[in-house]
């Protein structure tokens, strides 16, 4: 069914984004495999065009699309549709620090979905994860149960879902049997000591992302455009939108207050903390978000984290090597079991500090399609082609462990890099605001680094990468009997 926050709330609500975003179903949700990879083996290598939706939104390709000069690589998305082994790309010459809501990229995900034909089930919390076998064949199942009895199995489980992943518990401690689910272990991310408070209002942003910090507040920030007027039009306040996300250090976890808040709670909070700021010397450009009568979304969170997995996957048969080359070598406790694959921040939750946490996970996404849809295409279950024959079709898993390997292989260490640099950042900028002495260097280093590679060196890495190129890379290092450690270095 259709997700209820599909519903556009009254005109006379204070907070129309945030009781929009408190319809939306809660839970995890599942899609039709079959359909999934139907779609990305005969269109190996493009994404959904969403150009169309993007417009819809106010939004434009260009706006999420910068040319790396060095290397002639754009950012890890797409809006081009092509057939081509090198996909076509979108470039723009210069970097435009312009975000989108989470609210609105999920509706353009979820409409290209039902587009492509994939089914989603909304409201279904997963349970437990365990591997069952077959009894016509020597291959093994992933049994998913959910919290309200229902369950389901699947040739391969792809757990996209979060911080507090239950595939990740699966994967990180595969069972074979139903009891052990109930003392499976969790891992519960840690509380890194920093508690958020963000939101966003129709105020416009003109210097794109910035990076507050305050020796006197003792805290950090960031605020950047979510929204911005076409050009060439007429400046219009409700064609602006920022976001502001403050970070303070709070030592003592307090889950019981971590939600959104009310319109009326958001209000106060937000103006006795521009008052108490306005007093500690902050200037007026960062307090207009908190104090506007358009404020809205605003939450506040406790930061958690972990540390990455080195292995994203499990299952896998014996036969998973191309010919003339030694079975890939599989921790046996991780190998007949249900196959199931991580990605985003179910294999490496971040911090929020860099904004790459997101586009780690579309990365992860894009990069695992491509994968699949080489070394596990659809195929009839007979063996023959899907048009000889009217058998059903599925996917061929003879390679299974070969592209959990290179997709591992292409991911552990980038996501490590960027995710890392994050971790980095925050604790950067909270040293800014507690020594003095240390944020008057830093900002001289931060002028010199402009000066010298137009931004910071820290945030191009994010941006500047296609991860299309890597795999086509990779594909065609394979094809040509590279090893791995190769692979691992393009």
């Amino acid at each position: 069914r259709r997700p209820r926050g599909d519903a556009i709330a009254s005109n006379s609500s204070q907070d129309k984004e945030g009781e929009r975003a408190n319809l939306r179903p809660r839970g995890g949700s599942f899609g039709s495999f079959k359909a999934s990879t139907d779609n990305l083996s005969t269109r190996r290598g493009s994404l959904v065009n969403l150009t169309a939706a993007l417009q819809s939104l106010g939004l434009s390709a260009k706006d999420f699309f910068f040319n790396d000069e060095k290397s002639g690589r754009t950012s890890g998305i797409s809006v081009a549709t092509t057939s081509s082994s090198k996909s076509t790309q979108m470039v723009e010459t210069e970097l435009l620090s312009l975000g989108i809501r989470r609210w609105k990229y999920q509706q353009v995900l979820y409409e290209a979905c039902l587009a492509a034909g994939v089914h989603i089930h909304f409201g279904m919390r997963l349970q437990h994860v365990t591997s069952i076998s077959c009894n016509d064949s020597d291959d093994s199942q992933t049994l998913l149960q959910f919290k309200d009895g229902s369950q389901i199995t699947t040739s391969l489980l792809i757990g996209a879902d979060g911080l507090n992943s239950k595939v990740r518990n699966y994967v990180t401690n595969p069972t074979t049997q139903q009891s052990q689910t109930e003392t499976q272990e969790e891992y519960v991310p840690a509380y890194t000591g920093v508690t958020c408070l963000m939101g966003c209002a129709n105020v416009p942003r003109i210097r794109g992302i910035c990076f507050p910090t305050s020796a006197t507040t003792k805290c950090h920030a960031c605020y950047y455009p979510t929204r911005a007027p076409r050009e060439g039009t007429n400046d219009d306040p409700d064609d602006y939108e920022q976001v502001f996300q403050i970070y303070f250090p709070s030592p003592i976890e307090r889950p019981d207050t971590w939600r959104t808040l009310t319109p009326q709670e958001a209000k106060e909070e937000c103006r006795d903390l521009a008052k108490k700021l306005r007093q500690d010397g902050w200037d007026e450009e960062f307090l207009k978000p908190l104090e506007h009568p358009t404020l809205t979304g605003v939450l506040r969170v406790g930061l958690r984290s972990r540390e990455g997995l080195e292995s994203w996957h499990v299952g896998g048969s014996g036969n998973n090597h191309t010919s003339g080359e030694e079975e890939l070598e599989v921790n046996a406790t991780k190998k007949n079991v249900g196959r199931a694959v991580l990605l985003g921040d179910a294999a490496h939750p971040p911090v929020p500090y860099i904004g790459q946490g997101a586009m780690m996970a579309m990365e992860d996404a894009g990069t695992l399609s491509m994968i699949l849809g080489h070394y596990c295409p659809i195929v009839n279950q007979d063996g023959n082609d899907r048009e000889i024959t009217d058998t059903p079709a599925v996917p061929d898993f003879a390679q299974f462990t070969k592209a959990m390997s290179v997709y591992e292989s292409l991911r552990v260490s980038r996501t490590k890099t960027i995710l890392g640099s994050s971790v980095q950042l925050g604790k950067t900028q909270q040293k800014r605001a507690e020594s003095k002495l240390y944020n008057a260097w830093r900002e001289m280093s931060i002028k010199a680094q402009v000066w010298a590679y137009g931004t910071l060196p820290v945030m191009r890495p994010g941006a500047a990468f296609d991860y299309r190129v890597l795999v086509e890379e990779a594909l065609m290092a394979d094809e040509e009997g590279c090893d791995e450690e190769d692979v691992e270095k393009m």
